[in-house]
């Protein structure tokens, strides 16, 4: 099988027996049809909100399921971000190889969901299962200038009701804590019969699972026979959801294990996050996984040492450009990415001002 598959593999053999085996009895499934294969155009492919997996960065996850953003829109906001941050770029680049592997090898196995009309009464594809194929094929195809409109192979189960997507998100693998903690969540608050209220987010319905002051046995029985954990481990595990969004994002994308977690007791959610990330690398660094280049994080740099590496680029790049006497390409650069003439003007005087305070300062020296 194809190495960069490996790790997407949901479902093996017959899909209806396997989507039988993984939906409990009992537990209010119903379908119209028995499922077949369908081939999806991406651009009517939307994840279903109740999965696990954490992919796009929630300013960004936003917009797209506000309809503010399509799949494309969504996917060049994701890339852009992702080329100044080390845990962003990795992603980026596991999904950008996935979707060329299908691109070049064939999907091997279909993702799964359904057909469903929205508020708006536009047909599209509920997605339950396969995000990481679906971004990596939509982030594939902006590479691909001259390509059509890619699709994914779908089994359409025709499930009506999405109740039990945390039971069908354990049955992935390499799952993050934090991406358990949601599956956990998930069948908790579906059991309670907790709905998402308008305009609120799905972690935000998650979390109410806290106002709640006892959750009944039964429930973490089902906790237990599905998701292997004692109520204890269970409640550690939902403990972590009351980080915030951006924290659990990085988080789950950054694989923190619980011990990792542990280290962000006590910081503020800016601290969080950057200790999420100078453990990444340490990680990354010391295994060799990965060949991004790292940038360093800001707070481990002094602003002198921030300043002069800003300078000293900006003196590499026009020298590399051979125009270091009179700067006209590094600044016909710079006038073709900004464009706005009050933003030039403003760079033009600063550039005059910074040369002014540079001989001021020496003679004082």
């Amino acid at each position: 099988m194809n190495e960069d598959l490996k790790n997407e593999v949901i479902f093996q053999g017959d899909g209806e027996s396997q989507i039988d085996g993984i939906i409990p009895d009992g537990s209010e499934k119903r379908r119209s049809r028995p499922p077949h294969v369908v081939s999806v155009p991406v651009n009517k492919i939307i994840p279903n909100h109740s999965q696990a997996r954490f992919i796009i960065p929630p300013q960004i996850e936003e917009k797209f399921y506000k309809r503010q953003l399509n799949c494309f829109e969504a996917g060049r906001e994701f890339l852009k971000i992702a080329t100044s941050d080390p845990v962003l770029n990795k992603l980026t680049t596991e999904l950008l190889r996935l979707g060329k592997s299908i691109e070049e090898s064939g999907q091997i196995l279909p993702v799964v969901g359904a057909w469903e009309r929205s508020e708006l009464g536009d047909l599209y594809f509920n997605l339950f299962l396969g995000t990481r194929r679906f971004w990596g094929v939509v982030l594939n195809s902006l590479q691909d200038k001259d390509g059509g409109m890619p699709g994914l192979y779908a089994l359409e189960a025709g499930m009506t009701r999405t109740d039990d997507l945390s039971v069908l998100n354990i049955h992935q693998s390499s799952l993050s804590v934090i991406e358990q903690s949601r599956a956990v969540a998930g069948l908790i608050v579906n059991r309670l019969g907790i709905k998402k209220e308008e305009d609120e987010s799905e972690l935000d319905r998650l979390r109410r699972y806290f106002s709640k002051r006892r959750i009944p046995k039964k429930i973490w029985k089902e906790v237990k026979e599905v998701f292997g954990l004692d109520q204890n481990h269970a409640r550690e595990l939902l403990n972590y959801l009351n980080l915030p969004d951006i924290v659990l994002y990085f988080a789950s994308t950054a694989a923190m294990t619980e011990e990792d977690l542990q280290e962000l007791v006590g910081l503020d959610e800016n601290e969080q996050v950057i200790e999420i990330k100078n453990i990444f690398m340490k990680r990354v660094v010391s295994s060799e996984e990965s060949s991004i280049e790292l940038p360093e994080l800001v707070e481990t740099r002094s602003e002198a040492e921030i300043l002069t590496e800003a300078i000293r680029h900006w003196f590499d790049l026009s020298e590399e450009r051979g125009s270091h006497k009179d700067f006209l390409d590094v600044a016909a650069l710079l006038m073709e990415q900004i464009g706005d003439d009050h933003e030039l003007e403003q760079f033009a005087r600063r550039l005059i001002n910074l040369a002014r305070d540079i001989r001021v300062t020496k003679t004082r020296i």
